[in-house]
């Protein structure tokens, strides 16, 4: 997950899992540090899915909203990001439970779903949306692997 060196745990892979009829999905193994682990999930504003941040992440992202968002804007952005995140901690089995109205929004249903690294969080997909996602986004993916020296 993490290098001894770097607390912050890397999110990567895909994983298909299942949603239960409870509206509960399993984080990977992998992503699992064995302690008291909280996300903040919510409806991510520019893509189909749900995204789930460690806190340190979140309240980055608060900060962050802080320092380069200019002030007649910054206020309602944080308002209406606050308002929308649902903290969780996964049970005992590693299972994060979902808010019927957080699956409503992503397109999530029972039965499979897609668990997706994203680096410092991680984002549950409906198949059908990550799929989608995944082809329109191939040219830009490559032309940015090209950059980076892939």
């Amino acid at each position: 997950m993490a290098t001894s060196s770097d607390p912050r745990p890397i999110f990567s892979g895909e994983y298909r899992h299942a949603l239960d009829e409870k509206n509960r999905v399993t984080i990977p193994s992998r992503w699992r540090s064995g302690e008291k682990e909280e996300y903040f999930l919510f409806q991510n504003p520019l893509r189909p899915c749900l995204t789930a941040m460690p806190l340190d992440v979140f309240k980055s992202v608060g900060e962050e909203a802080k320092a380069r968002v200019e002030p007649s804007k910054r206020q309602d952005f944080i308002r209406k990001f606050y308002a929308r995140v649902v903290q969780v901690a996964p049970d005992k089995q590693g299972r994060l439970l979902i808010t019927e109205e957080q699956c409503k929004q992503a397109g999530l249903r029972v039965g499979d779903v897609m668990v997706t690294g994203a680096s410092d969080r991680f984002e549950i997909w409906s198949p059908a949306n990550w799929n989608k996602f995944q082809q329109a986004d191939q040219a830009s993916f490559e032309e940015v692997a090209k950059e980076v020296g892939l």
